[in-house]
């Protein structure tokens, strides 16, 4: 009896280890899911002093196959080097930001739109959209986020000669309508 429970347990073990060889890996990090590739995204110094001084901690990260959304998630800023998994062989066009109050319509690219936050205070950055292929002889993608600035355009009510006529303001009022609070990241309006 004893020598039956002692094979027993040797086959039970050699059937467990077996059992658990697929879940094993080499290295620090797990496989990567099916048809998917890790990428490192960086960011130069001068984007990281520049979040640095604006409290910035976190960048969202968004990727499209076509028109549709694949990856959009914010991730934390940490050393600036960041790892996404995109899926592996296609066609991509992916862009960071950071510090925008709010992100609509993400799910399409022809239709991503950041808003102003409610203060208008935020100074967002936004990277250049950049095509890619992922495939494994890219790892590493570099964004360069600038930071996205409006324009004003004053147009005075009183013509030319008015305005040169006069010699001394004392006085200016200026009036904003149609102030954009949004920017459409595809078309740039």
């Amino acid at each position: 009896m004893k020598q039956l429970a002692k094979l027993l347990f040797v086959a039970l073990l050699v059937f467990f280890s077996c059992s658990q060889g697929d879940e094993t890996w080499e290295g620090n990090e797990p496989p990567q899911a099916p048809g998917t590739h890790s990428f490192g995204v960086s960011f130069t110094r001068a984007n990281l002093d520049a979040f640095a001084e604006q409290g910035i901690t976190e960048i969202g990260i968004y990727a499209y196959l076509k028109d549709s959304l694949v990856f959009g998630k914010n991730l934390p800023l940490n050393d600036g080097n960041l790892k996404v998994d995109l899926p592996l062989g296609e066609n991509l066009q992916t862009f960071a930001i950071a510090n925008a109050g709010q992100m609509i319509d993400t799910d399409s690219l022809s239709k991503v739109t950041v808003r102003m936050g409610e203060d208008m205070q935020n100074q967002i950055y936004l990277s250049d959209i950049v095509d890619f292929v992922s495939d494994n002889s890219v790892s590493n993608l570099n964004l360069e986020l600038k930071r996205l600035v409006g324009q004003v355009i004053f147009q005075p009510k009183e013509t030319e000669d008015v305005l040169n006529a006069i010699t001394h303001f004392d006085q200016l009022s200026l009036t904003f309508t149609n102030a954009g609070v949004a920017y459409k990241i595809k078309s740039g309006t």
